[in-house]
């Protein structure tokens, strides 16, 4: 907190300031200047954030030319293309510690206030949301019927950032294995299987080595190679899970098709267009088996995913967060998902 208070320290200096804000811990704050600014930073574009913030252009420029003079510095150049100046990006990043710092004490009155507070945002990937929200949304409301969930349902990437900048207070998705300040609580351990189509392993491998795949409990990635591939598209998460195996064992596999959506590759691969890599949670084995597709587990780890809740280390979680991943825990255990897929 020190530098925090010294970079705001310049502001009770100055004397009196419009929109200024009373925050608790000795922090006076322009708030609406700061949000404008972190904003604009982030997405370049004064008219696409004007539009977001539902005010003209000439009135976000306004709230950056207070920061600019109050600071006497440029915080952008505004020379196509915009770009930040170091000034700029200097002030961006104690923003954003302000902003957050101002916004868990928020959350932390209205969690005294509120007995617990009652809403939640959770970043989730869609296909995982399709498969785990229908199981989990209806058990958290039979405890917390007076709560409302907010999902930010994107990309992996697009969720990770979402809850780097507090924009969801959780994310679901794997363990967090960098070190960006996010804690993980683990729910299970996932799988991702490879699916043959029959007709793509009659004729892609010879009598021998079908007797040998079919033998085995776990196979190699490597045999994949053999396939005609439906891969997903580039930056996605499956996509360079097979890139990575590919460069570390020098192996390149051919892709008959590629695609932006789970859901095409899944349809896809049942019209017999290729192999496929994918998670275990959307896969039903037996019905998969039952129509003569060949289903394999892997025997390299990297294709064993730990599934978990993902939070800020350093924001604080309110008691209704604290529930929803206690319960998220009782939920998903191993072999949840073969027993929804029974049920059914």
């Amino acid at each position: 907190m020190g530098k925090i208070t010294g970079f705001v320290q310049q502001f009770f200096e100055k004397g009196p300031q419009k929109n200024i804000v009373y925050c608790g811990r000795g922090l006076i704050m322009n708030f609406v200047d700061l949000s404008c600014f972190v904003m604009a930073a982030e997405e370049m574009n004064f008219t696409r954030v004007a539009k977001r913030l539902y005010i003209s252009q000439q009135s976000l420029s306004s709230h950056i030319a207070k920061l600019e003079e109050h600071y006497g510095v440029r915080l952008f150049d505004r020379s196509a293309p915009l770009t930040m100046t170091r000034e700029g990006n200097l002030l961006l990043k104690h923003a954003r510690a302000i902003l957050d710092e101002e916004n868990q004490i928020k959350e932390e009155l209205q969690d005294l206030r509120e007995g617990g507070g009652c809403q939640l945002s959770i970043g989730i990937s869609g296909y995982r949301s399709s498969a785990m929200m229908p199981v989990l949304l209806p058990a958290f409301y039979k405890k917390r019927p007076e709560c409302r969930v907010k999902l930010l349902e994107a990309p992996l990437a697009q969720v990770t950032e979402a809850l780097l900048h507090g924009r969801v207070e959780m994310a679901i998705g794997y363990e967090s294995d960098e070190d960006k300040g996010i804690r993980s609580d683990v729910l299970y351990e996932e799988e991702i299987w490879l699916v043959i189509p029959g007709k793509i392993f009659e004729a892609c491998f010879s009598d021998s080595e079908r007797e040998r795949l079919l033998s085995q409990t776990r196979i190699s990635f490597q045999t994949a190679r053999k396939c005609p591939l439906i891969l997903m598209g580039e930056r996605t998460w499956l996509r360079e899970m097979v890139e990575a195996f590919g460069r570390e064992k020098e192996v390149e596999f051919y892709s008959s098709v590629e695609t932006a959506s789970i859901d095409t590759m899944i349809s896809l691969c049942m019209k017999e267009m290729g192999a496929m890599v994918c998670p275990e949670i959307y896969l039903d084995e037996n019905k998969l088996r039952e129509d003569g597709f060949k289903v394999f587990r892997l025997s390299e780890s990297m294709f064993r995913r730990k599934i978990a809740v993902n939070y800020l280390d350093r924001k604080y979680q309110p008691r209704i967060a604290k529930e929803f991943i206690a319960l998220a825990k009782q939920v998903f255990h191993k072999g949840w998902h073969e027993k929804i897929i029974r049920q059914n």
